[in-house]
């Protein structure tokens, strides 16, 4: 799926507040019952159930209905929060064009293993290994400066 961070501005913070409940509440489940979205979201007026709405709109999570009615998060929405996060922390301002597109560019394996990958960079790095620097890691995300290369 494409990355369209141009939804990212018209998100509230209620939407935030959804997605992060669903992320809770996956480590747990499979999928998340609407009612526990409910409980840790803490939304007034009963509000959560049109931030589903709205973030089904967008593909940010995704409704199952199959074992037991409940919601899960996408890969969008995984990288919606990530980058709110690493935007808020300061580590980048805005998202220009794609650049080009890596073998790892989906998430194929299990959430923990970026944090994996970047101990090994900045283990290589402390050796005099050539690897591109990371700069930030946030859920599935590592952030590295553009390295200057040449075509094969």
């Amino acid at each position: 799926m494409k990355l369209d961070v141009d939804i990212l501005r018209y998100l509230s913070k209620d939407d935030f507040r959804v997605l992060t409940a669903v992320e809770m509440g996956m480590r747990n489940h499979q999928i998340v019952p609407s009612e526990l979205i409910h409980r840790i979201a803490r939304l007034k007026h009963g509000g959560t159930y049109k931030v589903l709405k709205n973030l089904l709109k967008h593909k940010l999570l995704h409704h199952d209905s199959s074992i037991y009615d409940g919601f899960r998060l996408t890969y969008l929405g995984y990288d919606f929060l990530a980058i709110k996060t690493m935007v808020n922390r300061g580590v980048f301002v805005s998202v220009g064009r794609q650049i080009g597109v890596g073998k790892e560019s989906d998430i194929f394996e299990v959430a923990t293993e970026d944090v994996k990958e970047f101990a090994f960079m900045k283990a290589l790095q402390e050796h005099g290994f050539p690897v591109p620097s990371a700069v930030y890691c946030n859920r599935h995300c590592v952030v590295m400066p553009l390295v200057q290369g040449y075509p094969p």
